[in-house]
């Protein structure tokens, strides 16, 4: 569900609303929502597109040959690496996660995402 949309057509507490949302009119055919009416019924303007790509997990190492800095210092071998967690999300979702289990995005907190650099040293 589209929490900023929902309980938007509840005219009892929230009648300034409707001036502030798309909706059909005959002036209007080509509108986001239905026409404002009285009865809530299926409200489909709940309901949103979801799809998304989602750079997930990266990682990049790179391990140094026994070179003469290596041997050198007496090590056996050096790795740098990189990683990251959820660093891009593409979607035309408004709320913070497409991925929300719930359905409805309410008080819902953005995907985090996370970083990391390391050096592995063997001896």
């Amino acid at each position: 569900m589209n929490n900023p949309n929902f309980g938007q057509s509840d005219n009892a507490r929230r009648n300034n609303y409707f001036v502030d949302y798309d909706y059909w009119t005959p002036s209007n055919p080509t509108a986001r929502y239905r026409g404002q009416d009285q009865e809530a019924g299926i409200e489909y303007r709940y309901y949103g597109d979801r799809s998304f790509v989602r750079l997930q997990d990266v990682s990049l190492s790179y391990r140094l040959n026994k070179t003469l800095i290596v041997e050198k210092l007496g090590l056996q071998g050096v790795k740098f690496f990189v990683s990251g967690k959820n660093l891009a999300t593409w979607t035309s979702w408004e709320g913070w996660d497409p991925e929300t289990g719930s359905g409805l995005e309410q008080s819902g907190l953005p995907v985090m995402k996370g970083y990391s650099l390391g050096l592995d040293v063997s001896f």
